[in-house]
C-alpha cells in the first residue's frame, strides 16, 4: 500500500496514516544490510524488527504511530537496518512465513502462535496488517473516503481530548503610515474541547475454526472487518465536515440554498460556490453527496461529455474546476451535498493506533482477537466546508456574511 503524500515546509509528511509515512524516508536504500538467511532471521526477527516496531507503534512508548509492519521492516523509519530477502528486495509477509516454516495455504493462525522460538511474535502484526489493509485501502487498492477528505491524517497527540484553536482577524490589511499598529491576526486555545473516539472489537475465533481454515482463508475475513471499520471512519469524517467538531455545533458548516427549489440543484449552484471560493481564496473542487443526490448531480448536462459544439471564447482563470473529485456518503441527505476545499478542512488526529491483543476461553475453546484504537476529527478551516440544500432558496439561504477575506465565524 502507497499513497502520495505531501510534505510541510518541516519535512513532515500530511499523510501518516497506516504506513503512508514510510513513503517519506528517501535515504532508506543506504539502509540496506544485504540479504539475510532465513536461520540468520530467526534469531533476530524480535530483536532486530519486531520491538524496534513496537517502540514506534505502541502508545506505552510514546504517542504511537499508525504504522503496518510490513511497510515499517522495508523502509525503516526510525533509521534502523533494513533486511534484504534471498531475492535482494526488502522482507515481505511471505518472506517472514516461510522463514518461520509456516505455508499460508495449509497451516493456520494457531502455527504461528504455537511455534516456540521467536516468530510467534509476528502474530499480532499479521493480525494486524491484515484488518489495516481493509481498514485503509478500497478494494481498487486506492485511499479510503476518510483519507481523501484530510489533509492530514495520524497527527499524534498526547491527550484523547484536545482544546479546540481559535483563529480571528482583527481588521483588513492596509497600508500604515510611520509608528502605526498594523492589523492584529491571533490564533488561541478556546475553551471548547474535543475529545476523540474510542473504536474497538473483539472477534472471538473457536478453536474448530482455527484449526480447520489455513491462514489465506482466515485473512479475507480479517480483511473484511477492516472495511466494515473503513465504511464506518469514513462515516465520521463526512459527519465532522457537516456538524464541525464540537459538541455545541458551532463550527457547522454553513447552509445555502439553490437558484430554484423546484427546479433543484444545478450546474449554476455549484458554479455560485467555486466564484465564491476564487473570491476568498477556497477551492471547493470537491463534492461529497449521497446516493440520490450523486444521481441528479451526474444527470447535470455539464457534467456529461459534450457531444457536439465547443465555446467560441475560451476562459482563462476561470474559476470553475477543470475535474471535480465527487465522492458518495450514505451521511450526506438526499437533499443536500456538500462542497469542501480538502487542503484545509479536516485533520485526523491520531491518540492509539491500531492495537492487536488476544485472549482465550479455555471453557469454549474460544479464541479471541481485540482490535481498538482511538482517535478524532478536528475542523480546521471554517470556510472550507459549504452544505447546499436543495429545498432551501438562496435568496432566503446565502453565504455568511463572515465569508470574505479575513473574515471569521462569529
Amino acid at each position: 500500500m502507497s499513497m502520495k503524500s505531501e510534505m510541510s515546509m518541516f519535512g513532515v509528511p500530511h499523510k501518516r496514516g497506516y504506513g503512508s509515512l514510510l513513503t517519506n524516508s528517501k535515504d532508506y536504500k543506504v539502509r540496506y544490510a544485504g540479504k539475510i538467511s532465513n536461520a540468520e532471521l530467526k534469531t533476530r526477527v524480535k530483536t532486530d524488527l519486531i520491538t524496534p516496531y513496537h517502540n514506534v507503534v505502541q502508545p506505552d512508548n510514546g504517542i504511537g504511530s499508525m504504522t503496518m509492519f510490513e511497510e515499517f521492516i522495508q523502509t525503516r523509519p526510525d533509521g534502523g537496518q533494513i533486511f534484504l530477502s534471498q531475492k535482494g528486495e526488502p522482507l515481505t509477509w511471505a518472506d517472514l512465513l516461510e522463514a518461520a516454516g509456516i505455508d499460508p495455504i495449509r497451516e493456520s493462525f494457531n502455527s504461528l502462535a504455537a511455534l516456540s522460538d521467536d516468530f510467534r511474535y509476528l502474530f499480532g502484526p499479521l493480525v494486524s496488517d491484515i484488518f489495516t489493509k481493509g481498514f485503509s485501502q478500497t478494494p481498487a487498492g486506492s485511499p479510503p473516503l476518510w483519507q481523501q477528505l484530510c489533509f492530514q491524517v495520524g497527527v499524534p497527540s498526547q491527550f484523547p481530548a484536545i482544546r479546540k484553536a481559535w483563529f480571528t482577524f482583527q481588521g483588513q490589511p492596509i497600508a500604515t503610515a510611520e509608528g502605526e499598529n498594523f492589523p492584529e491576526s491571533r490564533i488561541s486555545q478556546g475553551t471548547e474541547e474535543i475529545r476523540f473516539s474510542k473504536f474497538g472489537t473483539l472477534v472471538r475465533l473457536t478453536e474448530e475454526y482455527i484449526k480447520a481454515n489455513p491462514l489465506a482463508i482466515t485473512e479475507s475475513w480479517l480483511t473484511e472487518m477492516g472495511r466494515v471499520y473503513q465504511a464506518l471512519e469514513d462515516g465520521r469524517a463526512v459527519d465532522c465536515l457537516a456538524a464541525g467538531d464540537l459538541s455545541t455545533g458551532a463550527n457547522a458548516a454553513p447552509v445555502i440554498g439553490v437558484s430554484d427549489p423546484t427546479v433543484g440543484i444545478d450546474y449554476v449552484d455549484l458554479v455560485r460556490c467555486w466564484i465564491k471560493g476564487q473570491a476568498i481564496g477556497e477551492r471547493y473542487f470537491t463534492i461529497v453527496a449521497g446516493e440520490e443526490m450523486s444521481n441528479k448531480l451526474a444527470a447535470i448536462d455539464e457534467f456529461k461529455e459534450r457531444q457536439v459544439g465547443t465555446s467560441q471564447v475560451a476562459l482563462v482563470n476561470r474559476p470553475e474546476p477543470s475535474q471535480v473529485e465527487r465522492y458518495v456518503s450514505p451521511h450526506v441527505p438526499d437533499n443536500q451535498l456538500i462542497v469542501v476545499d480538502t487542503s484545509h478542512a479536516l485533520r485526523q488526529r491520531n491518540f492509539i493506533p491500531i492495537t492487536v491483543d488476544r485472549t482465550f476461553r479455555p471453557e469454549s475453546w474460544e479464541r479471541g482477537i481485540v482490535i481498538g484504537y482511538q482517535s478524532g476529527y478536528e475542523r480546521v478551516a471554517d470556510k472550507a466546508v459549504v452544505i447546499i440544500d436543495e429545498t432551501k432558496a438562496y435568496a432566503d439561504y446565502q453565504f455568511p456574511s463572515w465569508f470574505v477575506v479575513g473574515g471569521y465565524r462569529q
